[in-house]
């Protein structure tokens, strides 16, 4: 007499495959909705967009921040003072004060703001480096060394290649783009993966 084959199954677990096909198909909808959430190019764009990614330290990122402090002030006092055609008057009435609106002056202001704030550091400073390093070589070509062209086209090249930081506008924006954007990828993968639809079809 042929005896038969007894499986012991533990009533207090889940178990997967052939005995449980729907917690085989929860995981599988769950690792696919995952998947797709796991864009590499959509976080390239990011990172090449705001200079930020990768593995940065605390130190690192006060540093930086510090530095991007000091020269957005600088820029900004420098120009303040070439608007105004001189010293910045601290002890007198602004009123008094006649602002002119020079393309260098307009460029230092946008560049100090740009690196205090730490907002569109990249996109910003690129042009600013463009627009500067222009007006550099058209002054060379007519016999004059700008230095102030100089200084602006050299910091903004700078910080236009390491951005702004972890402790920055750019992180804050970086981190709601990429969080809207999970979400919404994730709320289409779990439309487009119903369970139902997703069980039928695997099993």
């Amino acid at each position: 007499m042929s005896q038969a084959s007894v499986i012991s199954v533990n009533p207090a677990q889940s178990t997967i495959g052939d005995l449980n096909p729907d917690a085989t198909a929860r995981i599988l909808r769950s690792r696919m909705i995952e998947r797709s959430i796991d864009n590499p190019s959509f976080k390239k764009v990011l990172n090449a967009t705001f200079a930020l990614g990768g593995s940065r330290g605390i130190s690192n990122g006060v540093s930086l921040l510090l530095l991007r402090s000091l020269a957005g002030i600088l820029l900004l006092l420098s120009g303040v003072s070439a608007a105004i055609g001189g010293v910045i008057p601290f002890g007198e009435v602004l009123e008094s004060v006649q602002f002119v609106a020079s393309p260098l002056a307009i460029l230092q202001i946008a560049a100090g703001c740009a690196l205090c704030l730490g907002m569109l550091t990249r996109l910003v400073l690129s042009g600013i480096a463009a627009a500067a390093a222009a007006m550099f070589f058209a002054g060379l070509s007519s016999g004059a060394f700008l230095q102030p062209e100089a200084m602006l086209t050299v910091v903004s090249l700078v910080f236009a290649i390491t951005g702004a930081g972890t402790h920055s506008v750019d992180a804050l924006l970086r981190s709601s783009i990429f969080r809207v954007h999970c979400t919404r990828v994730r709320r289409k993968a779990e439309r487009r993966l119903s369970y139902e639809a997703f069980r039928y079809q695997q099993f």
